[in-house]
């Protein structure tokens, strides 16, 4: 027997030495407050010596549904590199002013010195015109931190809050124009239910690593797996089917698909008779909706079917039960108007017509390159069992992607395949229990009264509760100013007016150009109150926090930087690290990063079922200080500043008034009308305002983060406000998040017996209810403690009305400029040639997507994420199309079109179509060799000005075409841009520093 060799202890002092290294001090649960939707995973941060030395998954999450596989353990390579950054080198820590903008040349400044700088630069704006004040929204970092404070701060001081979503371009806004709506998505697991799960403009292997196992699971189960892409991606290879289809074409595909349901004789009638607009009547003489008015004094929201049995019948309104009704969905019909025969017909009658005139299974290959076969099989696949779409935010990036998303939401209507397990198409539906001032007009039952009074007299119905809370936050904005659609300053300010009005779109079948829509809007009224700031009035101070918007835009290159830049006297960037933006601002101020404050997790979702809760596991890097507390230092400065210069009050032109208060909230109607406004309103939101009380009404605010701010009882004169000041502290912080979660219990979104102590030390908390905002109402579903959330189960099993003109799933939109437009049902088109519809100049298509190592751009520049990322910016490109152009992997070539060029890595790879370059995105520009990104040089940032269109009612236009927060509005179109390349000549590289094959 071998002899036994004990270790002496001087031999095992590498294993002590080992174990030392591994050994910590404490652990804290955190997550990383980003916009990585759903997110929300919960992390346990090791720290030792006051630092976190590493990071690992919970993976304690309970099971919810017995019958799908469980949560755990939820997190992704994106999210372990954090407590990296926390200590990277790109870290800001300490106040800095840029001697001179865009010189490079950095000096240390002092708090004190970097406050008073704002302060004034505020305070002179502020007497020019508030709306000269203009606020980058935080899209990064967390609600109660980086969007918040600094949000209040904005609308106190009378500035321009640009609407964070409608920045960055995530509004699915043909899923909107369907459903009057897109915050809806079923929890992840109900993935795992579906017979079918169509991966359409989405990859989830990089984009949704934690809850990607429930597509794998699902398939385990037997469902079947579809990739629809122009490239082979990386999920496609764990597919069942991949079908490349030629890149921005996928509504012709969809629409063929419906064809072949149509003709076979596949569709849910009953379904699409309930749930959908298409058995409702269209006037053939005009294409609008046959409607209740046009028979006389009637209301033009009630709308008719042709019944089998009793002939023109109103449709129902309040409900989608149609009882002993039963619609005829096809034929020619004749009613009287005005002593006059007109024809009617149904919509689906119309989209038959269609259908069979436009999309013939040949001319659908000729479109897209799929093979009639191909489209049958899927289509047969589609209306066999339960189908679900899992859709990213490619679409809503794309010129004509509202008509994509629109087809693809027809095809699941006609198969009945939305609103139960297994079925409908995600988006994002957050539980936005954040929004301070959600409910300010359903919570006052006067309010509320006036609000359903003047629906039950103008359009004969009551609004739904969904509807009433959206109608409410459309007032709110209008009302206080507080967050706008980004168009108007784009266009106005921006520098993409230039551009734009130089672009003819009738290639794109948009008939005018975007300045004749924009002009037409504004005249018509539809953006009374939110076109702003005005067009004669100069930006002069920027705030960007936790904003990015030189890379996050496109032709930022040619706009933001030669237009904006110039006209603005302060540039202010509040980020914890070095960014684009933060490289081209006059003042950066060091924010604390995620582990460096305690917070909620800023996208609560029924997506994860869970709701993640960050500690504070460090204290900041020195320098660095948290958003409120700059916040509340930068509010006293102002009123600091403001005393010094012999200054107590200010004008904001836009301010609430007797005229705009009466007008917006229509009280006169329920024998109620303000003659003065009280002194509680004026300092707060009226026109004239008070430098003094500026920081207590800031810090008022955040103290009683989740107490709803009563605007209603300020209004009728019922309500006082704290007007003393005091420096906040984490245990205010936490007060602050005890309030959030008293509110949730009190709004269900959480079991009444939770308390923050538990959240705090479990890490997260299991919904209950998606609350009371119109975020949450949107989703329309029934929480169970152990079942998936099914979006839209309320529609299907309860008859709840769409937020819809027609309260209906919407497939025909007969507003004018859908009408004039040719889009009035789903439809394919071209994009327009400078995008990407003229492939003769430039034959190659760009797309994009999300990045596999980073969320965003928030950690593309810590050393080891770009070490996993050849430590540059790169695209793929096809085998077959880099031989033709000379070019090898690794090689440095020139992108470029008419806009300008970018210097750029090659990728060669199999799997881009030959006619397609991959960038996916995040890639700050300083990184690209010739500082030219590919998303801010290459793309016009075009809008698709139809997305404009509303109507005449304040804040309630056309049905449900209107502006409120994070919904319907115009936003930057930069994907499936024409490009050409080509390889560098050596004096090229040589003039770069870089080195050939």
């Amino acid at each position: 027997m071998p002899k036994t060799v004990i270790p002496t202890e001087e031999e095992r002092r590498w294993e002590r030495a080992y174990r030392k290294k591994l050994s910590w001090d404490k652990v804290v649960k955190v997550t990383h407050p980003q916009d990585c939707f759903p997110g929300n995973c919960s992390w346990v941060a090791y720290v030792k010596d006051g630092k976190i030395i590493r990071e690992e998954q919970t993976g304690q999450y309970p099971v919810v549904d017995p019958t799908t596989p469980d949560w755990n353990p939820r997190g992704c390579n994106k999210g372990c590199v954090y407590s990296r950054v926390t200590y990277g080198g790109e870290r800001i820590e300490q106040p800095m002013k840029q001697l001179g903008r865009g010189s490079g040349k950095w000096v240390p400044i002092s708090w004190d010195e970097a406050l008073d700088i704002i302060a004034d630069a505020i305070i002179d704006a502020v007497m020019y015109n508030p709306q000269s004040i203009i606020l980058e929204a935080a899209v990064e970092g967390g609600a109660i931190h980086c969007a918040t404070p600094i949000q209040f701060l904005t609308t106190l001081l009378g500035g321009v809050v640009l609407d964070a979503v409608g920045e960055i371009s995530d509004v699915y806004l043909g899923l909107y124009a369907t459903f009057g709506k897109h915050h809806f998505a079923n929890s992840e697991d109900g993935i795992y239910k579906s017979d079918l799960n169509i991966i359409w403009y989405c990859n989830p292997v990089y984009t949704r690593m934690p809850g990607y196992h429930f597509l794998t699971e699902a398939r385990y189960r037997g469902a079947e797996t579809v990739v629809i892409a122009p490239e082979y991606n990386q999920t496609s290879v764990h597919a069942d089917y991949y079908i490349p289809v030629k890149a921005a074409t996928d509504a012709a595909l969809a629409l063929g698909m419906c064809r072949v349901i149509i003709e076979e004789n596949l569709v849910d009638w009953d379904f699409v008779k309930e749930q959908t607009d298409l058995p409702l009547l269209v006037r053939m003489d005009n294409r609008k909706f046959l409607r209740e008015s046009d028979f006389g004094d009637g209301s033009g929201e009630v709308f008719y079917i042709w019944d089998s049995k009793k002939g023109l019948t109103k449709a129902p309104r309040d409900t989608l039960d149609l009882g002993d009704l039963d619609p005829v969905l096809e034929g020619s019909f004749e009613v009287e108007i005005d002593g006059k025969k007109v024809e009617v017909k149904p919509v689906f009658q119309l989209l038959k017509e269609k259908l069979e005139r436009e999309y013939d299974l040949e001319r659908v290959r000729e479109i897209t390159g799929v093979h009639p076969d191909v489209v049958r099989m899927l289509a047969r696949k589609v209306a066999s069992g339960r189908t679900s779409i899992l859709l990213s935010w490619n679409t809503a990036k794309m010129f004509h992607g509202d008509l994509i998303e629109r087809a693809m939401c027809l095809l699941l209507g006609l198969t009945g395949n939305w609103g139960k397990n297994g079925t409908g198409i995600r988006s994002w539906c957050v539980v936005y229990e954040f929004d301070a001032l959600a409910g300010i007009v359903t919570s006052d039952p006067l309010i509320r009264e006036s609000v359903q009074g003047r629906w039950r007299r103008k359009y004969g119905r009551e609004l739904t509760e969904e509807e009433l809370e959206g109608f409410s936050q459309g007032i709110q904005f209008r009302l206080i100013s507080q967050d706008i659609p980004s168009v108007f300053f784009w266009y106005f300010h921006g520098g993409y007016g230039e551009i734009w009005d130089k672009i003819d779109l009738k290639d794109a079948g948009i008939p005018r150009k975007i300045g004749d829509y924009i002009k037409e809007g504004l005249e018509k009224g539809w953006y009374e109150y939110i076109a702003l700031p005005e067009k004669d009035v100069e930006p002069k101070v920027l705030f960007i926090v936790a904003s990015n918007p030189l890379r996050n835009k496109p032709m930022t290159q040619h706009t933001y930087l030669k237009k904006l830049w110039p006209k603005l006297d302060l540039i202010v960037c509040i980020d914890y690290r070095w960014s684009e933006a933060a490289l081209y601002s006059d003042i950066v101020l060091p924010a604390t990063f995620h582990h460096e404050k305690m917070q909620f997790h800023s996208l609560p979702n029924p997506e994860t079922r869970f709701w993640s809760f960050a500690g504070k596991a460090v204290e900041p890097v020195d320098g660095a200080k948290d958003e409120i507390t700059i916040v509340i230092e930068l509010a006293m400065k102002i009123a600091e500043r403001a005393r010094a210069r012999g200054l107590k009050k200010y004008r904001v032109p836009h301010g609430v008034t007797l005229e705009k208060v009466n007008k917006l909230l229509a009280l006169h109607e329920i024998g109620l009308e303000l003659t003065e406004l009280p002194e509680e309103i004026e300092w707060l939101m009226g026109v004239e305002r008070d430098y003094e009380s500026i920081p207590a009404r800031v810090l008022d605010i955040m103290k009683r983060l989740k107490e709803k701010l009563d605007v209603m009882g300020l209004l009728l004169g019922g309500t006082e406000v704290e007007k003393g000041v005091k420096k906040v502290e984490d245990e205010d912080v936490r007060n602050m998040l005890r309030d959030l979660v008293r509110v949730c219990k009190e709004y269900g979104v959480i079991a009444e017996d939770v308390t923050l102590e538990e959240i705090e030390e479990k890490g997260f908390v299991k919904y209950e209810g998606l609350g009371k905002s119109v975020y949450g109402l949107n989703n329309a579903a029934h929480v169970e403690p152990d079942k998936t959330v099914v979006a839209f189960s309320m529609h299907v099993k309860d008859k709840l009305p769409f937020p819809t003109l027609t309260g209906r799933a919407q497939f025909y939109i007969d507003h004018d400029w859908f009408l004039e437009a040719g889009e009035e049902l789903p439809c394919h088109k071209n994009p327009p040639a400078v995008l990407g519809g003229d492939r003769s100049k430039y034959p190659f298509i760009l797309t994009s997507g999300h990045n596999r190592y980073s969320t965003h751009c928030i950690t593309f520049v810590n050393e080891l994420q770009m070490n996993m990322h050849r430590g540059e910016p790169f695209v793929y490109i096809s085998k077959k199309a880099a031989e033709k152009k000379g070019v090898k992997d690794g090689d440095y070539i020139r992108v470029f079109n008419d806009f300008g060029e970018v210097i750029v890595q090659a990728k060669v790879s199999s799997l881009p179509a030959d006619d397609q370059i991959i960038f996916y995105h995040g890639w700050e520009t300083f990184l690209f060799p010739n500082a030219r990104n590919l998303k801010s040089e290459l793309s016009a940032g075009l809008i698709k000005p139809l997305h404009l269109a509303a109507g005449n009612d304040i804040a309630y236009n056309y049905g449900h075409l209107y502006y409120r927060f994070v919904n319907w509005q115009p936003q930057m179109i930069y994907r499936h841009t024409c490009v050409d390349f080509e390889p560098l000549k050596p004096e090229e590289l040589e003039k770069y520093g870089l080195k050939g094959s």
